[in-house]
């Protein structure tokens, strides 16, 4: 299983690294989307297959009401049908849909005083990633989730991984909303569990 709190880990390191060095953001900075008052996703990329990044989640959104996941500065709601799993790591919460082999990971570690920005926070993000993963998920625009503007990725890690991923700096905590699919998900579901889980998102 994925470990958010490990890979955050690992961005923390870089981030103290570069401080002082600035950041480069060699993908651009797409700007902000308008969120929904759900807290989705309302970019909406044109797919082409089944392998395009989840597009808009509309205004109907259902909010999740199934177990929550909580820790210290960040909380939000599975879907009913998944599974919270037991806790590993005090830094991080997993959920688990019993119906295929895709995870939901909620992960908070010490952010060590960084003030970046969603911007400045996926360029590291990004470094991370490619370091970890055989494939490289695309940036889409930041979404403003319960107030908060966080970075978002969406796309493959691994030939048969799909990842949608949501991130930002809140209380000098790195916050980091991870979902894992497997092939056999499709796009539409894939956008409903994401949309009805960021409608549940709350900071503390």
């Amino acid at each position: 299983m994925r470990s958010l709190a490990a890979s955050s880990a690992a961005l923390a390191v870089l981030l103290l690294g570069s401080a002082c060095s600035g950041s480069d953001d060699p993908g651009g900075s797409p700007s902000p989307s308008s969120a929904s008052p759900t807290g989705s996703d309302t970019a909406s990329p044109e797919p082409t297959d089944s392998t395009e990044p989840t597009g808009s989640a509309g205004p109907s959104v259902d909010a999740a009401t199934g177990a929550t996941l909580e820790l210290p500065h960040s909380r939000v709601r599975i879907p009913s049908d998944w599974k919270r799993m037991s806790r590993l790591v005090r830094t991080q919460q997993d959920a688990k849909d019993p119906g295929s082999a895709s995870l939901l990971s909620l992960a908070e570690i010490n952010a060590f005083g960084s003030t970046n920005s969603a911007d400045e926070l996926v360029t590291s993000v990004l470094r991370v990633t490619r370091g970890t993963y055989p494939l490289t998920p695309k940036r889409l625009p930041n979404v403003v989730v319960d107030g908060v503007e966080m970075y978002h990725l969406s796309g493959k890690i691994q030939p048969l991984r799909w990842l949608e991923e949501y991130g930002a700096i809140f209380s000098d905590r790195i916050v980091t909303l991870g979902f894992e699919f497997s092939p056999d998900v499709s796009p539409a579901e894939r956008q409903q569990v994401v949309s009805s889980v960021l409608a549940t998102f709350e900071w503390r």
